[in-house]
């Protein structure tokens, strides 16, 4: 099964690797996983979609936010590969998350995925329009996350190793 397309980011390196060559031979020793922020003022599904795309080693979840402003200060603060950020919000909303993510400065962009229960067409508009990569309903489509993910953990590991 291949998984959804990832958006290319210019401007950022590649990752960094750890390389041997004691016996002539190149070897990965250990590439940085995935850093995941998650911006979901549900408890329950916080749990879940930790639970879900959690690999240690390959893909972590480096902070959570359940309001606008402490996930803005935790992006800007854990500097993420990827935020995955729900519409509603505790307070603020996510739509003005996704705005403030794309003013920060980066060196490479991280990739943006709503995962919500306001899956409609003008939703996911003013999403897309926002600066979001994906746009995924939390009850038909939670799966495809995690195949985003998987996707951009291969990804740089082909990359480190030359594929």
């Amino acid at each position: 099964m291949s998984g959804p397309a990832v958006r290319e980011n210019t401007g950022r390196p590649a990752p960094p690797a750890a390389w041997s060559a004691g016996d002539g031979r190149r070897a990965l020793h250990r590439l940085a996983p995935v850093r995941v922020f998650l911006v979901e003022d549900s408890a329950l599904l916080c749990h879940q979609v930790i639970r879900a795309v959690t690999e240690p080693g390959r893909i972590e979840v480096v902070g959570q936010a359940d309001t606008e402003n402490t996930a803005i200060e935790g992006i800007n603060r854990c500097l993420p590969d990827v935020v995955i950020v729900d519409i509603q919000l505790r307070a603020g909303n996510g739509l003005s998350v996704l705005r403030a993510v794309m003013q920060m400065i980066w060196i490479r962009l991280p990739v943006l995925i709503v995962l919500t229960n306001h899956a409609l067409p003008e939703y996911e508009k003013a999403c897309r329009a926002s600066g979001a990569d994906y746009f995924f309903d939390k009850s038909t489509e939670f799966d495809h996350v995690r195949d985003v993910l998987e996707v951009l953990a291969r990804k740089r590991t082909d990359t480190v190793a030359g594929k």
